[in-house]
């Protein structure tokens, strides 16, 4: 990436990725003289920027907000690049520059330049070059950009400078795009960028590479051209990203036609965790059987109060029924008070007393006398990407737990993967 490599500090016409907070996207700019960048937590000015050491705090013009500024790297410009097509993130990318078997040095193919992002990731893989800072910092930015595209040979082992990425992308404008990307930051002398439609027109290069990286709607139609590129005297390898199952179904039977071997195909999904502290202490478990148990005697208790309410009321009705029906039937002429005589024998004779609605003091729930159902107080915990009530406890010793994010990517490509086998010169 264009920074300046000999020192630590910012100097104007360097890339800096301006990050400010976790859930917002970097954003990439080029340091210039009197410009302001302005979001949501204030104007921060590029004069600022000037002498500061990447890595810095930035506080903005009102001293409210701050941002950091950091040293561009390909995992940094993969999560802020303006997207002109899906590309391929740090885990799939980490993945299949190891499969690859990519090492400094290396000639790799590319077919489908995109938006540059893999392009920047395998130019750094298979760049050769002196660490930058004299080695008191990152080595991304170990390619010279004192030559000139043309003047840089295509695949030398005694050259200083080497490792090769031919990148090859059939849309005009997207080449053109990247084309200005990779010179400003200083890539041009490791990425050589062709417009050209390899399913059709092949690679132009013969037996010249290490691996081929096929990023394309149909890579089974670019599998025999790839053959024709990769070296003859080595064991070489490719790989196809694909995000349809039916397209490697059609590249697996392409690539065993073509003779290639070891065929495989992989899917790489990524489980993001938080690492929390402080927040649920954990207990013995016995305290939490007897929370447990605790709590299960209260559900019960609610149980029986509430089937003995029911019982009383099924009572009430029933004796309410009953003395509507009596009354009914007892002659118009005959005294009133027969009906009540009549309840009382009865009553005498069973030696019962009414039904009566116990009060509601005797139905409710004792809560003093029970400390343990007693609610304890709460306080809201604030986290990255949660937010929860957690009870206020006695202090404990702390411990670290960790636990998945709600929103995490899940499926974006499989990737298949085969080996070319020495071939005869």
């Amino acid at each position: 990436m264009a920074t300046s490599a000999s020192h630590r500090q910012i100097a104007a016409g360097d890339v800096v990725i301006v990050f400010a907070s976790r859930d917002r996207t970097p954003t990439p700019l080029v340091v210039t003289p009197g410009s302001q960048l302005v979001n949501m937590f204030g104007a921060f000015s590029h004069d600022d920027m000037i002498g500061k050491v990447y890595g810095s705090k930035l506080h903005s013009v009102n001293k409210k907000g701050f941002v950091y500024l950091l040293r561009p790297s390909p995992e940094l410009w993969t999560i802020s690049l303006p997207h002109r097509t899906q590309i391929l993130y740090a885990p799939d990318m980490a993945f299949v520059a190891m499969k690859l078997n990519l090492s400094p040095g290396a000639c790799v193919v590319e077919a489908g330049t995109g938006s540059g992002s893999f392009t920047h990731f395998l130019a750094r893989t298979v760049g050769r070059g002196p660490p930058a800072s004299n080695g008191a910092g990152q080595t991304h930015a170990a390619w010279p950009t004192q030559r000139a595209p043309s003047e840089v040979p295509r695949h030398r082992t005694d050259a200083p400078y080497d490792g090769r990425v031919y990148s090859f992308e059939f849309h005009a404008e997207r080449v053109e795009k990247a084309r200005a990307e990779f010179t400003a930051h200083g890539l041009d002398t490791t990425v050589v960028l062709h417009h050209r439609n390899v399913c059709k027109a092949g690679f132009g290069l013969t037996h010249e590479a290490d691996a081929v990286f096929l990023d394309l709607p149909a890579p089974w139609e670019a599998v025999t051209f790839a053959k024709d590129a990769l070296r003859r005297d080595v064991m070489t390898r490719i790989c196809c990203f694909s995000p349809c199952i039916e397209q490697v179904l059609r590249t697996v039977t392409a690539l065993s036609d073509a003779g290639y071997t070891d065929i495989a195909t992989y899917e790489s999904l990524v489980r993001t965790h938080e690492s929390l502290t402080n927040v649920a202490p954990l207990e013995s478990i016995g305290d939490v059987v007897a929370r447990i148990r605790q709590t299960e005697a209260k559900r019960e208790s609610r149980r029986t109060i509430q089937m003995a309410q029911s019982k009383l009321e099924r009572e009430r009705r029933q004796a309410e029924k009953a003395a509507a029906e009596g009354a009914s039937t007892v002659d118009a002429t005959g005294p009133v008070s027969d009906s009540h005589s009549h309840k009382r024998k009865a009553e005498e004779d069973t030696g019962e007393a009414p039904a009566k609605k116990p009060a509601k003091a005797d139905t409710d729930i004792d809560v003093a006398s029970r400390p343990h159902e007693t609610d304890p107080p709460a306080e809201m915990l604030y986290s990255q990407g949660f937010r929860q009530k957690v009870e206020r406890r006695s202090v404990m010793l702390a411990n670290v737990y960790s636990r998945p994010f709600p929103q995490m990517r899940g499926h974006t490509s499989y990737l298949t993967f085969a080996t070319l086998l020495p071939r005869s010169m």
